[in-house]
C-alpha cells in the first residue's frame, strides 16, 4: 500500500508541475501587437502606404505602433526597405514598356530624367535690376 500512496504521490505532483507550467505560459501583458498585425503592416509598407495608412490598415492603434517601432529597430529597418519596393515595380514596368519600344514612355522618360535636353519646359534667366529671375516657358510644338 506505501507504493500506491507514494506513486499517487507522485501522479499528484507531476500534475501540478504541468498546471504551474501552462498558467506561467498564459502569464503577463498580452503582446501589443500580434504577428497577424505585423504582417498587415508589412502589407502595406510593401505597396508604399503612409505609417498612418498602415495603421489604419491593420487596425493597431498608433501610440502602440509607435512604441513597437522605437523598442524593434529592426522593424524599422524592415519598413523602410518594404516602402522602397512599389518604386522599384514601377521602374520594372517603366523599362519594360521601353523594351518593348512604347514611344510615349521613352519620352516622357527623357523629360523627367534629362530635363535640360528634352524637357518641354524652358528656363529663362531675365535680369532686372541686378538679380536674376527664372520664368518658366512652355514650349509648343507644332505637329506638322
Amino acid at each position: 500500500m506505501e507504493v500506491n500512496k507514494k506513486e499517487k504521490k507522485i501522479k499528484t505532483i507531476k500534475k501540478t508541475k504541468k498546471t504551474i507550467t501552462k498558467k506561467k505560459e498564459n502569464r503577463g501583458r498580452p503582446k501589443a501587437i500580434k504577428d497577424e498585425d505585423l504582417k498587415k503592416l508589412e502589407q502595406a509598407f510593401s505597396i508604399g502606404c503612409t505609417s498612418r495608412e498602415a495603421i489604419v490598415h491593420s487596425g493597431v492603434k498608433a501610440s502602440t505602433f509607435y512604441d513597437y517601432v522605437r523598442d524593434h529597430p529592426e522593424f524599422s529597418d524592415r519598413i523602410e526597405l518594404l516602402k522602397e519596393k512599389t518604386p522599384l515595380k514601377a521602374r520594372m514596368v517603366v523599362e519594360n514598356a521601353l523594351n518593348k519600344g512604347d514611344v510615349n514612355t521613352a519620352k516622357w522618360y527623357l523629360e523627367r530624367k534629362k530635363r535640360d535636353e528634352f524637357s518641354t519646359q524652358q528656363l529663362v534667366d531675365l535680369t532686372s535690376q541686378g538679380e536674376k529671375i527664372g520664368i518658366v516657358i512652355n514650349k509648343i510644338y507644332e505637329s506638322k
